[in-house]
């Protein structure tokens, strides 16, 4: 006979085996439900959060930004009529200002630039400056902006004492200088005066770039180091060919040369010595005495020029 009892027992255990299984199954998925949701809960709450800072940032930094950027367009409206009324700029949106070894192509750069900003007997002929640099070229440097715009240079030569003597003396222009009267670079330790050729810092419409300046008056130590042998400068001489040039020497500590005989150049010589114009220098950079300087700088120039 067959066992009629035991498939019904079987039937009824599995399906409380089933029943146990789909009510585990069931809570486990209600589980990872709700986990779900409590995720999905909290990560709409931090949404909210940060959606709510973000509009408290923004209602914080969008005034801002527009104060900053109606202070900025200011500052340069000031800065543009400070130009054209006193001819000298900050610069400050041109910087930072670097200060690099001058090529053929940026001599032509200055020549033609020494034709805006000088008159007369002052302006050298771009053949001679080419001369020159090609006799010492470690005695030209170009100022250039943040974009490798160029706006000034500075013109050192390691002059020989024979052109030295005239220039000082005042029987000899710039423009008669040779080649063969500036020190070559093999010849550095030989060189004990240097003089200042030229020094401008301008912007494009060659008002005077302060900033410019400032950064050339800076690396000025350096530049003369790459000339010469700093310990055996005794002198550097310049002539100050506009009245912002004049003051600015004055304001580095040259002092002017007494000549018995009137210039060919109707301009003043002026002679520092290298320690005290370095630390002259020095003074305004190390001990972040910009404000100083600047005023120098501003005050020196409609023509920011040596």
């Amino acid at each position: 006979m067959p066992r009629r009892g035991i498939p019904d027992v079987w039937t009824r255990s599995q399906a409380k085996r089933t029943e146990r299984d789909s009510t585990r199954q069931g809570g486990m998925i209600l589980k990872k439900a709700l986990r779900i949701a409590g995720l999905a809960v909290s990560t709409a709450a931090s949404i909210v959060t940060i959606a709510r800072a973000s509009r408290q940032v923004a209602y914080i930094a969008l005034p801002s930004a527009a104060l900053l950027g109606i202070l900025v367009v200011a500052w340069w409206i000031w800065d543009r009529r400070k130009a054209r009324s006193v001819g000298v700029s900050v610069g400050f949106l041109r910087g930072p200002y670097e200060v690099r070894p001058a090529s053929t192509d940026d001599i032509r750069w200055i020549a033609e630039t020494a034709k805006r900003v000088y008159r007369g007997l002052d302006v050298i002929p771009a053949a001679r400056m080419i001369e020159w640099h090609r006799a010492n070229p470690d005695g030209f440097s170009i100022i250039v902006d943040r974009w490798g715009h160029r706006c000034g240079n500075i013109d050192i030569l390691p002059l020989k004492p024979t052109a030295m003597a005239g220039m000082i003396r005042g029987d000899m222009i710039e423009q008669e200088i040779g080649g063969d009267a500036l020190f070559a670079p093999a010849e550095r330790d030989q060189v004990e005066a240097l003089y200042v050729e030229s020094f401008v810092a301008v912007n494009p419409d060659c008002t005077g770039n302060a900033f410019a300046a400032y950064k050339g008056i800076v690396r000025a130590p350096s530049l003369i180091e790459r000339i010469s042998n700093p310990e055996r400068i005794r002198r550097i001489y310049a002539i100050g060919a506009s009245v912002g040039g004049v003051r600015l020497l004055e304001d580095l500590g040259f002092d002017a040369v007494e000549s018995e005989t009137p210039r060919r150049d109707h301009h003043s010589i002026y002679v520092a010595s290298f320690s005290d114009l370095a630390r002259n220098i020095a003074a305004c950079a190390d001990n972040a005495d910009r404000r100083r300087l600047k005023q120098m700088l501003t005050k020196a120039s409609r023509e920011p020029t040596l």
